[in-house]
């Protein structure tokens, strides 16, 4: 009797195991068809900002590099250079977006001084409007000695921010964008302010389209965090109920 009880009581116990199993891999399924869904959305959003806003025209786009792709598992960019008409100026521009934990974690201070640039601005909040981002400066190790400053922040909701330690602030999103922008200035510095100048202009468009992505992905994904809890909850009674 007793032996078939074992025999019943470990039967209930893989049929759990298999069930929670078979609910997170659906689980997993279900949250990259919508991760898929949110990257295809988001590329159809960079497909409509215009090329021309301001006193500013795109000038180039570009790749990022295969090792960039796989290690940000970036699921969408945009990597482009603009030029303004009046000044000559150029900035360059990347927005990107992908998993939280990727996303977070890759900051210009640790790329750049790896790129032959070294550090000569802690970074500090730059303000543009509701949105905010950090701002860091850097200078080229040769004879020029020209000066790059570096914004960057991350989309949270409907705001761009900048948070002191965004590997805990932002990295539990399950897709996050962001966005770096750079502009070289002259030693002297009397070239400077263009990349503020540009975020001003850009910003509102790439912010009306990306709202737009954001509502029907964070619905989805709520959605299927919705669904796995409840799946979970449902296997877990009903294994407590056989065991009982």
């Amino acid at each position: 009797m007793n032996q078939l009880k074992s025999t019943i009581s470990l039967a209930v116990v893989a049929a759990i195991v298999l069930t929670v199993v078979s609910g997170a891999i659906h689980g997993r399924s279900a949250k990259q068809s919508t991760l898929e869904h949110a990257y295809r959305n988001t590329e159809l959003a960079f497909s409509n900002l215009p090329e021309k806003f301001g006193d500013w025209y795109l000038e180039g786009e570009h790749a990022l590099s295969d090792s960039a792709l796989e290690l940000l598992e970036c699921g969408a960019f945009i990597h482009h250079s603009y030029r303004h008409r009046e000044t000559g100026q150029v900035v360059n521009l990347a927005v990107m977006v992908g998993p939280g934990a990727k996303m977070s974690i890759h900051v210009p201070e640790i790329c750049f001084e790896a790129r032959n640039f070294r550090l000569i601005q802690e970074r500090q909040p730059e303000q543009v409007d509701r949105d905010c981002f950090w701002q860091v400066g850097f200078q080229l190790n040769d004879v020029s000695e020209r000066k790059l400053n570096v914004y960057y922040g991350w989309k949270v909701e409907d705001e761009w921010v900048a948070p002191k330690m965004p590997r805990w602030a932002v990295a539990g999103q399950p897709v996050l964008y962001k966005l770096q922008l750079s502009e070289h200035v002259s030693a002297a510095g009397q070239d400077e302010g263009g990349a503020r100048d540009f975020l001003t202009h850009f910003l509102p468009l790439l912010n009306e389209q990306l709202d737009q992505v954001s509502v029907g992905s964070d619905t989805q994904l709520a959605s299927v965090h919705q669904i796995d809890a409840k799946e979970d909850e449902k296997s877990l009674t009903a294994g407590q109920a056989d065991l009982d």
